[in-house]
C-alpha cells in the first residue's frame, strides 16, 4: 500500500497542520539564486511559502531536513568558491581543486566565514513559518522498536535513501503525517503518510 499523493498544483487543496517540509522545497526557495535547478521548481516552492505565510500556518523542517538545507548552502557555497576562484586555489595548494568536497577538506576557513549567511538563513526560515524542529522535541518511535533497527526497517521496507528515512522517521515521531516535497522518492514513504507534492 502506497501513501496518499496529494498534488498541490491542483487549486483548493488545503494543507494539514503540522506539515512537514522537505529540504527540497527550503532549497528551491531560499537558496534559489544559487543552485542551477528547473525554474518550475522556484516558482512552485515560492508560491508555498506564500501560501502558507498567507494562511499563516507553519511548515517543520525535522532536524536531518535542516542538516540538510546547511549542507546544501555549504555546498554552494564551495562550490561558488571553486568556480570564481579557481586558479588561485590551484596556486595555494599546488594542485587543482577539482570537487567542492576536495576543496572543503583542505580548506574548512570558506565554512567559517559562511557562518553568518548560515545564521541568516536560519532566521529566514522563521520569517518564512518554518519552524526548525529539535532533537529533544521529538518523541519515542511508535513502534517501540530501536533507532537503529527503525532506520534500517524504513531503508528496506519502503526503498528510501537514510536522510529521507530519518525525515520521515522524525517527522512521525513529532506527530506529524503529511509532508512537502519535490523529490519523487517521497513517494515511496509509509502507507500512513501524505506526500503533497507538484505531479
Amino acid at each position: 500500500m502506497s501513501p496518499r499523493i496529494i498534488d498541490l498544483s491542483e487549486p483548493g487543496v488545503r494543507l494539514p497542520d503540522p506539515v512537514a517540509i522537505d529540504a527540497n522545497v527550503v532549497v528551491a526557495r531560499l537558496l534559489t539564486a544559487r543552485v542551477r535547478q528547473h525554474p518550475l521548481n522556484a516558482t512552485r516552492a515560492t508560491d508555498f511559502f506564500e501560501r502558507i505565510v498567507s494562511d499563516g500556518q507553519q511548515a517543520i523542517l525535522t532536524p536531518t531536513a535542516y542538516g540538510e538545507v546547511l549542507h546544501a548552502s555549504i555546498r554552494l557555497q564551495y562550490e561558488q568558491e571553486l568556480r570564481l576562484n579557481r586558479q588561485a586555489i590551484t596556486a595555494r595548494f599546488g594542485r587543482r581543486i577539482t570537487s567542492w568536497t576536495e576543496l572543503y577538506k583542505r580548506d574548512p576557513s570558506i565554512a567559517r566565514h559562511h557562518e553568518e549567511a548560515l545564521e541568516l538563513l536560519r532566521q529566514t526560515l522563521g520569517g518564512n513559518n518554518v519552524a526548525i524542529a529539535t532533537p529533544a522535541q521529538l518523541g519515542p518511535i511508535s513502534s517501540g522498536r530501536p533507532y537503529d533497527e527503525k532506520l534500517v526497517r524504513l531503508v528496506g521496507r519502503d526503498g528510501l535513501d537514510t536522510n529521507d528515512a530519518l525525515i520521515f522517521m522524525e517527522a512521525s515521531r513529532l506527530g506529524i503525517t503529511a509532508i512537502v516535497t519535490m523529490d519523487r522518492d517521497m513517494e515511496r514513504a509509509r502507507p500512513d503518510f501524505d506526500v503533497y507534492t507538484w505531479v
